[in-house]
């Protein structure tokens, strides 16, 4: 299911488009996030994307913010070309902010990618070394890795896409033990890992 997704994705890929992803924003400024015309901080402001309190982690990440939900086009040196973002942020305290919905350019420091998975062990929780289920497994226990580093307030970088996939760099800071537990590496083990992983439609 999750291999006949990633080979429906590449052939909806519109013109001049690399990839099929989907991610949100984790600005926290309440100015909003800029979508610019062209990759670089000069670029035009075309709009902005807005974050609110997550009705979802509020409880998790105490005033921790997170902007719309949109479709990822294109990485180039830093830059995101997303569209399709969600019209409007709505927010755990009843806040709603309305957000720049076309097409441009943010900051890929500011996006989280959308990572489908359905269960431990299935391909979309690995890490892969090309963008493909067919690749060789950089890292087992990838996702998992990915969320601890998000729990503790960090996040991964999106530094390239392809068809429904994305690349991150992370850190690899435990192993999933036989019996399913999740083992801690001991200070100074924690190491940077770049890996491959499937993502999906916007919302999905």
């Amino acid at each position: 299911m999750l291999i006949a997704f990633a080979a429906a994705a590449l052939a909806l890929l519109q013109p001049g488009a690399q990839c099929a992803a989907a991610g949100r924003s984790i600005d926290q400024d309440r100015a909003g996030l800029n979508v610019r015309a062209r990759p670089s901080p000069q670029g035009r402001i075309l709009g902005r994307l807005h974050s609110v309190l997550d009705p979802e982690e509020q409880h998790l990440r105490a005033g921790r913010r997170y902007g719309p939900v949109f479709a990822i086009r294109e990485v180039r040196n830093g830059w995101v070309r997303i569209t399709g973002a969600a019209s409007e942020s709505e927010g755990a305290d009843g806040e709603v902010r309305r957000n720049y919905t076309g097409q441009g350019w943010i900051a890929a420091s500011m996006v989280e990618p959308s990572i489908v998975s359905l269960r431990n062990g299935d391909p979309g929780s690995r890490g892969y070394a090309g963008p493909s289920f067919g690749a060789a497994v950089s890292d087992p226990d990838a996702l998992t890795n990915v969320e601890q580093m998000i729990r503790r307030g960090r996040h991964p970088r999106l530094v390239a896409c392809r068809g429904a996939f994305v690349q991150l760099d992370y850190v690899r800071s435990g192993r999933l033990s036989p019996a399913g537990r999740w083992v801690h590496f001991a200070p100074g083990e924690e190491v940077p890992a770049r890996a491959w992983f499937r993502s999906g439609n916007p919302g999905e």
